[in-house]
């Protein structure tokens, strides 16, 4: 039976890796075009005069950034998503998985010989799920790398990019971490772009929360779906 499935499998794990070499094609193509330059010099004309503050305040910059960029993208993941069938997709693993542990401590081979028989169920669910996961963030993907490149240009313009931080008193944004070591050619990677990353997750993971608890109590409600949530 497993190996029936495997033919079926094979397009969603293709347009799965297909949208993720997609994705990584965009990034460096933006980072790296004369085209990436003039979307980054287009958005600042927009974001600068609401946001820029005259780049005398660059973390108010960041932070109203962080709330633009994460609001939008997380919102058009959010509404793309089918949050019903990636828990039920959840759950199913998350079974699977707890049997297959049990049955290893138990050593109990007809049940792992068992379990051995639904792997091909269950990567046709995990290939389905990244692939809904990735289509749902490809627009929202294509935001955020527009909201970062016209960041990164702001930030290089900045004419006295050092704030005060609880372990220094005078803290360069623009230095780089890594260099010679990774990302753009071994530039490395500027300092405010980790300080970015770690502010923007809490605030990405809380409104999604937010999201989908609203959007499952909304299903519950007009689905009388609670036994199975």
């Amino acid at each position: 039976m497993a190996q029936e499935k495997n033919p079926q499998q094979q397009p969603m794990g293709s347009s799965s890796m297909l949208l993720m070499l997609m994705s990584l094609l965009l990034i460096l193509f933006l980072f790296n075009s004369p085209l990436g330059t003039a979307i980054a010099v287009a958005t600042d004309k927009t974001l600068g005069p609401i946001i820029g503050f005259n780049r005398q305040y660059p973390l108010l910059t960041m932070f109203f950034t962080i709330l633009l960029t994460v609001g939008i993208s997380t919102t058009i993941r959010h509404y793309f998503a089918d949050w019903i069938a990636m828990a039920r997709s959840q759950k199913i693993m998350s079974e699977y998985n707890r049997m297959r542990t049990e049955a290893m401590k138990k050593n109990n081979t007809a049940m792992l010989k068992k379990l051995e028989g639904m792997q091909g169920e269950i990567m046709k669910i995990q290939n389905e799920q990244m692939s809904q996961t990735m289509k749902s963030s490809m627009i929202p993907m294509f935001l955020v790398i527009i909201f970062i490149k016209w960041l990164w240009s702001f930030m290089d313009t900045l004419p006295y990019p050092v704030i005060t931080m609880p372990w220094t008193a005078e803290w360069d944004m623009l230095r780089y971490a890594m260099e010679g070591v990774c990302c753009f050619g071994g530039r490395g990677l500027p300092y405010w772009l980790g300080f970015y990353t770690l502010l923007s997750l809490p605030v990405s993971q809380a409104l999604m929360r937010g999201l989908k608890y609203i959007e499952f109590e909304r299903i519950i409600r007009e689905r009388g779906l609670k036994g199975e949530t």
